[in-house]
């Protein structure tokens, strides 16, 4: 199978037809504040009636990733080890999926919140967040699906390959989230990233991705 990541095309007065838009993120609640209000309680954590699922889901992948960042910072030196960590958890290699996936999984369980809402496309919770903070975003459910021959990614608008026809999906990816994704991928092949427009990347599943830089 074969993904087109195509940049920022197809935005502005474009009206987004996704009922659960990633980039519109709610600021009034952090999971960090709430985490110091409900300390030491044994309470189930619920969220604020006025967020959406998904806002909510967005706000709990920004704190995972600032609590982990914050704690690679302070330890010094490992921002490009993880980097590297990441680029290899991209494309799938399992030991660095599940290095991600487990420190999740133990920041989840530790702070009560196993039982936070996830968009329906990620397989779980922790892989939700995995791959929205550090994974392939919202077209991971493409690697899923076999049959599909393609995936495409049009401004903040996701399409997979369905029946011979691009089919929008209802999860989008922001400019931002896919410039940090291009730029993980590009990793891989640093010495034709900056001399082709067209950069092909092999999954570890066997998948074939290839970045259109428009």
């Amino acid at each position: 199978m074969e993904t087109g990541l195509l940049g920022d095309i197809g935005r502005g007065n474009e009206k987004d037809l996704s009922d659960n838009n990633m980039a519109n993120l709610t600021p009034e609640f952090y999971v960090d504040d709430y985490l110091k209000n409900i300390k030491g309680k044994n309470e189930s954590i619920k969220p604020a009636s006025s967020l959406s699922e998904m806002d909510v889901f967005m706000n709990l992948c920004q704190a995972v990733q600032s609590h982990f960042e914050k704690q690679w910072k302070e330890s010094g030196g490992q921002e490009q080890k993880i980097l590297e960590r990441q680029t290899k958890a991209i494309i799938g290699i399992p030991d660095n999926v599940n290095y991600f996936k487990d420190l999740i999984y133990k920041f989840l369980d530790k702070n009560n919140l196993l039982n936070y809402p996830y968009p329906c496309w990620y397989r779980s919770l922790v892989d939700g967040i995995f791959h929205e903070v550090w994974g392939l975003a919202g077209i991971s459910a493409w690697i899923d699906m076999p049959e599909s021959s393609s995936a495409k990614i049009i401004g903040e608008r996701i399409y997979f390959m369905i029946d011979g026809k691009m089919v929008l999906q209802e999860q989008t990816i922001t400019s931002s989230r896919f410039g940090a994704l291009k730029k993980a991928l590009l990793l891989l092949t640093p010495e034709i990233s900056q001399a082709r427009s067209n950069i092909e990347v092999l999954m570890h599943s066997g998948e074939r991705v290839t970045i259109y830089d428009s």
